[in-house]
């Protein structure tokens, strides 16, 4: 990618307490920073359960990656609680049936 001029390098960290490990993290982060001259990771907030300090945790991990930026969103919580509350309803209404099957 250096060789067809890519400069900046963004990978989604979104969290530190999702599947990746630190380890895995850390090594992503040096990769780019070790092959394009600017690196960003992208951090989300607001998931269920997140509180301040889980928030602040993040950004203190993020900043110690080493990359040159790091761009923070909200996960947009308008568009999927409706979404997320008719999926638990739904399973909520499966699981009250005598009879639902699962498959």
């Amino acid at each position: 990618m250096r060789d067809i001029g890519v400069t900046h390098l963004r990978f989604g960290l979104q969290t530190f307490n999702l599947t990746s490990t630190l380890k895995q993290i850390a090594e992503t982060a040096a990769l780019a920073t070790r092959y394009c001259p600017y690196q960003t990771c992208d951090l989300l907030y607001g998931f269920n359960g997140q509180d301040e300090m889980d928030l602040i945790d993040d950004l203190e991990k993020a900043v110690a990656l080493g990359t040159t930026n790091i761009d923070i969103y909200p996960i947009d919580n308008v568009m999927t609680q409706v979404i997320l509350h008719r999926a638990i309803e739904n399973k909520n209404h499966q699981e009250r049936r005598p009879h639902a099957s699962f498959q």
